[in-house]
């Protein structure tokens, strides 16, 4: 029998003062294995607990912001890029660049996609 998660507030996690630093953490308790391992094969924009709404997506990002742009960052650099937003600009969904919303609901998933692939794979990230 699967056991159906509950996603996690930004509001709730706010209580935690270690909260900003463990998006991993949030993934872990919103959603089960199997859903994390399709997370990573298939990509956050398929709807997911707790990712599927901008008003979710985006109070995560004020959550999480420190860790998302410190991830960002690393990958920007280890793939190459002058900037994050040379980065963001070849991502599928780059057409969500355009608002402030869509910027930090495209954040996020990558975030979740990226902290996902982490988890199935035994990555640390």
């Amino acid at each position: 029998m699967k056991t159906q998660n509950r996603a996690l507030s930004a509001t709730e996690a706010a209580g935690d003062p270690d909260a900003a630093q463990r998006f991993r953490e949030w993934l872990r308790a919103t959603l089960d294995a199997e859903q994390i391992t399709e997370l990573a094969a298939h990509g956050a924009d398929t709807g997911w607990p707790g990712l599927t709404y901008t008003s979710d997506c985006v109070e995560l990002f004020e959550r999480y912001a420190e860790e998302i742009r410190e991830a960002l960052h690393e990958d920007t650099e280890a793939f190459g890029y002058d900037s994050p937003e040379a980065f963001m600009a070849t991502w599928r969904r780059s057409d969500m660049l355009w608002s402030e919303e869509g910027r930090k609901n495209l954040l996020v998933w990558y975030m979740a996609e990226r902290t996902a692939y982490g988890l199935v794979e035994g990555v640390e990230g």
